[in-house]
């Protein structure tokens, strides 16, 4: 599943990136030892008060759309605390990436407690993937893609990536949604500017018909 094994080495369950014989370093928002913090910042700030929009939403749509997913390769970006292991059918091969050691390892308990026999975890940027070439059938991305500071690269990286006619599902905050000009961090995109962004690389862009907040969900197809 590497381009180059010598390049992903295992230490206690995550995969580490290096070069040059040496592990790449990441700079997280969130520092390992507050990890414990991410899910009760999500439930009870970031989505309610920053996003204005409904956890239990969020995750019915997510259920909604992959409830039919059966052993498929499964990629994510920003896996955060593994809240995916609780919507994926386990069946699926997962591989989840973070720039968060200590999230991935909240993460790694709780793949394992919903029972995924086949999951790998990855401290490494989505500018930047380990993975070979038209690997991957399907790839998530929640809250995260506003967090990218080169979106081009990881669309590159995705369509490198991912199998042809093979599908982006993704949410993230619009400045369309944004009605109450909330502060949200990141770099923040229009509808039309994702579209074209995603169009430029060769992927058919649909939004979903589902509101919630300032979230837009909308799917990418690798089309060419």
């Amino acid at each position: 599943m590497f381009k180059n094994e010598d390049d992903v080495l295992e230490n206690n369950g995550i995969y580490h990136i290096y070069k040059n014989g040496k592990p790449k370093k990441y700079k997280s928002w969130l520092l390992g030892a507050f990890s414990f913090l991410y899910d009760p910042i999500m439930n009870k700030s970031v989505f309610p008060k920053t996003l204005g929009a409904s956890m239990e939403k969020h995750e019915l749509f997510l259920k909604n759309e992959l409830k039919f997913t059966h052993n498929k390769e499964i990629l994510e970006l920003g896996t955060g605390s593994g809240n995916l292991s609780q919507i994926l059918p386990n069946d699926n091969q997962y591989s989840g990436i973070d720039i968060s050691e200590g999230l991935l390892k909240i993460a790694r308990k709780k793949f394992y407690k919903a029972g995924f026999k086949n999951f790998k975890l990855f401290l490494c940027s989505a500018e930047e993937l380990p993975f070979k070439n038209n690997f991957y059938d399907i790839c998530i991305c929640n809250i995260s893609l506003n967090f990218f500071n080169d979106l081009d690269s990881v669309i590159s990286e995705l369509r490198r990536t991912l199998k042809k006619k093979s599908k982006f599902i993704c949410s993230v905050p619009i400045k369309d949604r944004n009605t109450d000009k909330k502060t949200i961090r990141g770099n923040i995109y229009s509808e039309n500017e994702l579209k074209d962004i995603f169009e430029s690389k060769g992927f058919l862009f649909k939004p979903y018909p589902f509101k919630n907040g300032s979230l837009l969900y909308f799917s990418a197809v690798l089309e060419n």
